[in-house]
């Protein structure tokens, strides 16, 4: 049982394909959301920003 190279590699691979494609989605939603939240913030001084953004758009 030394010759350990190749585990069982086809779920483990699977499992890191779909772990990286949730890594990709996760920091999507996070930047698109920190995006929003930074450009809600910058448009909106001291009211909350969705009635500012209707109006200026």
């Amino acid at each position: 049982m030394r010759h350990k190279r190749r585990a069982p590699s086809a779920p483990s691979s699977a499992m890191m394909n779909a772990l990286r494609w949730m890594e990709k989605r996760l920091a999507k939603m996070l930047v698109r959301f920190c995006w929003l939240a930074c450009l809600e913030e910058k448009d909106a001084t001291h009211s909350f920003g969705r009635p500012f953004l209707r109006l200026r758009s």
